[in-house]
This record gives C-alpha cells, sequence and structure tokens, in this order.
C-alpha cells in the first residue's frame, strides 16, 4: 500500500507537471458593453478559496482623473446603469499598492476576469508556487482602440496566485473567476487504476 501511495503521489505530481507545460491560451470573451453583462453585482467578490497576499489593491468606484477609471464607465453611447457606484479594483502608483497577489487555497487552471482600459504598462502574472508560469500583456488581446474594457479569459494553464501590476495608473480590473483543479476526482481515478495494475501484477507473479 505505500509502494502505491508512492506511486499514486508522482502520478498526480506529473499530471500538474504536464499541465504547466502548455501555453496558456488567451480569450477575448468580449469587449464593452457586452462585456459588462451580468458582471455589476459581483464585481469584486473573489472566486471561494481565494485571498490577497499582502497589500490588497484599491476598491474604486466611478472615476479620478489620472489616477483610475472605471471598466463600467460608458463607451460608445452606451451605459451601465449606475456605472459610477459599482465597485471595481486597481493597482498603480496613486493608489494602495502598485502591485496586487491573489492566492488560493488550490490549483487553477483558468481564470476570467474584466479588464479595464488594458494598456501597455499593465501585466499580470501566473505562478506555480514561486515559479512564473504565464505574463499576460494587452498585446495577447489587441483591445479595440476607445473601449473601455474587456472581458478575458486565460486557460490551458495551472497557478495557485496571480499578480496584477501597473507601472503607471491604472490596471482597473473585477469579476475575477476561476477553475480549480479537480484532485479529489483525478486521484480517485489514479488509485483505482494503480490498484488495477497491482492487481494484474500480483496474478502474473502467481501464474
Amino acid at each position: 500500500m505505500r509502494i502505491m501511495r508512492k506511486y499514486l503521489a508522482t502520478a498526480i505530481a506529473a499530471i500538474m507537471l504536464s499541465g504547466a507545460a502548455h501555453a496558456a491560451t488567451v480569450t477575448k470573451l468580449a469587449d464593452a458593453p457586452a462585456a459588462w453583462a451580468g458582471l455589476a453585482a459581483t464585481s469584486t467578490v473573489l472566486p471561494v478559496g481565494a485571498g490577497w497576499v499582502g497589500t490588497p489593491p484599491a476598491t474604486r468606484q466611478g472615476n479620478l482623473a489620472g489616477i483610475y477609471r472605471s471598466p463600467f464607465e460608458p463607451t460608445g453611447g452606451t451605459t451601465l446603469a449606475d456605472w459610477a457606484t459599482v465597485a471595481y479594483f486597481a493597482v498603480g502608483p496613486g493608489n494602495d499598492t502598485t502591485s496586487a497577489t491573489l492566492g488560493f487555497d488550490r490549483k487553477q487552471t483558468s481564470m476570467t476576469f474584466l479588464w479595464g482600459s488594458p494598456d501597455t504598462y499593465n501585466s499580470i502574472k501566473f505562478f506555480d508556487g514561486v515559479d512564473l508560469q504565464f505574463t499576460l500583456l494587452t498585446s495577447a488581446i489587441v483591445p479595440a482602440t476607445g473601449l473601455g474594457a474587456s472581458l478575458v479569459k486565460i486557460s490551458d494553464l495551472l497557478f495557485d496566485s496571480v499578480a496584477f501590476h501597473s507601472t503607471s495608473n491604472a490596471l482597473e480590473f473585477s469579476n475575477v473567476t476561476t477553475t480549480p483543479v479537480p484532485l479529489p476526482a483525478a486521484a480517485w481515478m489514479l488509485l483505482s487504476g494503480l490498484a488495477g495494475l497491482g492487481v494484474l501484477s500480483r496474478r502474473k507473479s502467481a501464474a
């Protein structure tokens, strides 16, 4: 049984490493105003098991010239009701911090979030432990000129923390959702498979 547990741990680690080895997939799901659909009520709700590590980002509403700009600001002639009261996060000079890290209590495989006025000085880094897995820049989504926000999804990577950083004002974001790795189910499948191999091995030895 000890040997089986050892193989199980090794197999799980191999699966996790193989997931991290794949290049991340970046998908722009929508630009504002379509990107706003259904987001206002949960704008600053974090995923289950997630929390800020160290200094959290500023929580903002509305705009402050030169410091932060709401991802829910009216754009293209379309206005979201009560947009100036919808909360969002911001990092950058003049805000609480220039970098904020969101940590998770288990591995994640994808993240979706609303990115306000994506700028070249924004960066979002995904880590697995201390290892950098992927850096998201605006060049990956080609934001439409003049649009205030993009709903972005990053998938096909393994991470347990995300660092939001901006060297200028500002990186505004909200509605962070993630997909966790279903390790318990994977572990049971591996255990069943290894148990089957053990039975087969004993039968061969007996023969």
